[in-house]
């Protein structure tokens, strides 16, 4: 009998649910790894971010006007 549970095919459910069991623990494990944040940290990490975004836009969007009004008088 025990000779037929080794040549016996694992079914292809209960590979999937070993795989996804295994996949959502090491998740879990690489989780406890990361080095989280305080939220003071996170509201000044993001308030960067939202200060960068704005600068680059507000230097894009004076570049475009520049490069509008030059074309403007050139082809005017």
């Amino acid at each position: 009998m025990s000779n037929e549970n080794k040549n016996k095919k694992e079914n292809w459910f209960v590979k999937a649910g070993k795989a996804l069991k295994k996949f959502f623990g090491d998740i879990k494990m690489e989780l406890k790894k990361v080095a989280w944040m305080k939220p003071k940290q996170v509201v000044t990490a993001t308030l960067a971010v939202l200060g960068a975004c704005l600068l680059v836009g507000a230097v894009v969007w004076l570049v475009d006007l520049g490069m509008s009004e030059l074309y403007n008088l050139i082809f005017g």
